[in-house]
């Protein structure tokens, strides 16, 4: 028997073996221009973002309308209180007659007190004093208003009860009439009627009908 040698046969690749074969080089080489242009996309709006986010950053660590604003023109005094920080002549006139009327009448009293004793109403009208011309420097100094020296003009001490008593009515008769003509000038500052109201109201209620009491 003869044997004829068996003429190879060419390989066979298969449809998707002749896609894939010489596309592939081309497809690796859109998979890295792709993977590149997404990388710059991605790295452009970071950039975008970073540069937005400085700009706002800046903008709103500035100095805003409000930062640099100048001293205002109210400041608080005390609680709930609030003042004018202008100062007028009128209102540094009033402060200052209002204390030295004030110290006249706490001198006149210590001297009575060294007198007569620590005895009513002279030791209550005497600290009431006290607290009026503490009340009278502050307002002063929350307004700017320069302090008066502190010398006082005393009346001098009687000798028996009835005549101190009578000092008494006299000063406080003195202060209600004072108090009385600086309101209108104040009118623009709350807070100092409101002290000057006090103060005025206290000598007509209180240490005026005690001195009248035992004059």
């Amino acid at each position: 028997m003869r044997v004829h040698p068996r003429t190879p046969q060419p390989a066979i690749e298969s449809p998707g073996a002749a896609r894939d074969g010489p596309s592939r080089p081309w497809r690796r080489r859109g998979a890295v221009v792709g993977a590149l242009l997404t990388a710059g996309l991605i790295a452009a709006a970071c950039s975008s973002n970073t540069s937005t986010s400085g700009t706002t950053s800046t903008v709103r660590a500035g100095p805003g309308p409000t930062a640099t604003a100048g001293p205002g023109p109210t400041a608080t005094v005390g609680p709930g209180t609030s003042t004018t920080l202008a100062t007028s002549a009128a209102l540094s006139a009033a402060l200052t007659q209002a204390i030295g009327q004030e110290r006249d009448a706490l001198a006149t009293y210590q001297g009575i007190v060294a007198v007569q004793g620590s005895v009513p109403p002279f030791d209550n009208v005497l600290a009431s004093e006290q607290q009026h011309v503490a009340t009278l420097e502050q307002a002063a100094v929350a307004h700017g208003v320069p302090l008066p020296g502190n010398a006082a003009t005393a009346v001098p001490a009687p000798s028996t009860r009835t005549a101190s008593c009578q000092v008494g009515v006299n000063v406080e008769q003195g202060i209600i009439a004072t108090y009385g003509s600086l309101l209108p000038t104040v009118t623009a500052y709350p807070d100092v009627t409101r002290i000057f109201t006090s103060l005025r109201d206290t000598s007509q209620t209180s240490h005026l009908p005690a001195f009248q009491h035992c004059a």
